[in-house]
């Protein structure tokens, strides 16, 4: 939605929201009934081009599509490569980590794992007795041990 926060302007979208919550609030909505609603309410009147059924059919995002970015995940990341180097998994820098980011770190481990590294690395943070199934199941669907 930021291309059309851009070109209509931040207030623009915000009032378009409001208004669309306002006027929809506990009532169902279709995705055709949502596109028209759209197009009547904030595309034509600001003369936005969008393709939005490349936005709402399309696989992944869009051409168009800022690519988001995280600054957090570019830590986690960097433990990523810490541990990747050598580190071990007990001095990873994880405090303050939440269940994203350990799902993240656990998808961004290399898929070629030693089974002394997922020992170490299970120790440390005790993925296999995690009471969160999210984390556990990352950690669960990505050992791979041969």
């Amino acid at each position: 939605m930021q291309l059309i926060e851009e070109k209509a302007g931040r207030e623009t979208f915000d009032a378009f929201l409001r208004t669309y919550f306002d006027e929809h609030a506990f009532k169902s909505m279709t995705t055709d009934g949502f596109v028209t609603y759209l197009h009547d309410r904030l595309l034509k009147p600001n003369n936005i081009d969008l393709d939005v059924a490349e936005w709402i059919d399309g696989a992944g995002l869009p051409a168009n599509a800022i690519e988001p970015q995280s600054d957090s995940f570019m830590k986690v990341e960097a433990e990523v490569g810490n541990w990747g180097k050598g580190t071990a998994a007990a001095q990873l820098n994880t405090q303050g980590w939440t269940t994203f980011h350990w799902m993240h770190f656990l998808r961004s481990l290399p898929a070629d794992l030693r089974i002394e590294q997922l020992t170490d690395t299970d120790k440390a943070f005790g993925f296999t007795a995690s009471g969160n199934a999210e984390v556990l199941s990352a950690w669960l669907e990505g050992v791979h041990p041969e």
